[in-house]
């Protein structure tokens, strides 16, 4: 099964767009066979990372490091849903409930 694996993080987490790009390039070289690029969505209040996973939680566990590296971890929220699927499961931070469409 595959799944789609968001990252959202808060507009002003990053100063210019090369930074999110930065960002996606080191979270698809970290995460390998595990995990591709599907898209972005850049908002004035938020910014999304999505990519594609046949492993949700293990891509995220993977993730954490790149996110941690560049300070972005205590600011992203992830979560993640079978490709096609409407609600989303909340990965990080764990105290946060089920998150319907993103």
């Amino acid at each position: 099964m595959r799944y789609q694996l968001v990252l959202r993080f808060p507009g002003d987490a990053f100063d210019e767009f090369d930074d999110i790009v930065a960002l996606e390039s080191a979270l698809v070289e970290r995460l390998g066979a595990l995990g591709t690029l599907e898209n972005r969505d850049v908002g004035s209040d938020e910014w999304c990372i999505a990519l594609v996973t046949p492993d949700p939680v293990r891509a995220f566990g993977n993730a954490k490091a790149v996110l941690e590296r560049k300070g972005l971890l205590e600011a992203s929220v992830a979560m993640y849903r079978p490709m096609g699927g409407k609600d989303y499961t909340v990965l990080w931070p764990s105290d946060l409930p089920p998150q319907a469409e993103a």
